[in-house]
C-alpha cells in the first residue's frame, strides 16, 4: 500500500512539475503590432544636486523585427526634496541584441523627451535623456515583466544662471502586455 501511494504521489509530482515548465522552444509573441507597458521606478540622485524620485510611466511599442524596437511613452517624475510633479513626454528605442533564451530576453534602450512642470512658475524642465539595461521575463502567456537598471538625466531650465542637471541612478519594474 505504501509503495502505490509513493508511486501515484510521484507520478502525480512529476506531471504537475511538467506541465508547469516553459517551453523552451516557442518563441514569445514579442514582435506584434503593439506593445503597451507600464513600469513603475525609484531612483536615486547622484552627483552635487542629488534629488531622489519616484518614477511611472506608460507608453505604447512596435517591434518590427527581433532586434529593434520604438515608441513613445509618457510618464510622471515626483521629486521628493523639492516636492515637484513632472510630466516627460518621450520617444523609446530599444535594441535586442540577444536572442530569447530560456523564458527572458535581454535589452538595452533609451528614453528621450522633454518634462513639464505642474507648479513651478519660475523654473521649467528641459530636456529627459533615460538610457537603460533590463531584462524581459516571458510569463508563458505572451505577456512579460522587465526588470532595468536606469540612468537618468533631466535638465532643469532656470531664468538666471546656472541651470540645473538632476542625475540619478534606479531600478524599473514593469509589465508589458
Amino acid at each position: 500500500m505504501k509503495k502505490l501511494f509513493w508511486t501515484i504521489l510521484f507520478v502525480l509530482t512529476f506531471t504537475l512539475v511538467q506541465s508547469q515548465s516553459w517551453d523552451t522552444t516557442r518563441k514569445p509573441d514579442l514582435y506584434r503590432t503593439l506593445l503597451f507597458n507600464t513600469e513603475l521606478g525609484y531612483i536615486m540622485g547622484v552627483g552635487n544636486d542629488s534629488i531622489n524620485r519616484t518614477v511611472t510611466d506608460f507608453s505604447i511599442m512596435t517591434n518590427p523585427d527581433s532586434m529593434f524596437g520604438f515608441g513613445m511613452g509618457v510618464g510622471l517624475r515626483y521629486y521628493h526634496q523639492r516636492d515637484r510633479l513632472l510630466i516627460p513626454i518621450y520617444l523609446e528605442m530599444r535594441a535586442y541584441p540577444f536572442s530569447y533564451r530560456r523564458n527572458f530576453l535581454p535589452y538595452i534602450g533609451i528614453k528621450v523627451g522633454y518634462s513639464f512642470d505642474t507648479q513651478s512658475e519660475y523654473d521649467s524642465p528641459g530636456m529627459l535623456v533615460t538610457p537603460n539595461i533590463g531584462v524581459l521575463f516571458d510569463n508563458g502567456r505572451d505577456k512579460f515583466y522587465s526588470l532595468s537598471v536606469i540612468y537618468e538625466l533631466q535638465s532643469i531650465i532656470r531664468p538666471y544662471p546656472p541651470n540645473k542637471n538632476f542625475g540619478g541612478l534606479g531600478l524599473q519594474l514593469g509589465y508589458t502586455f
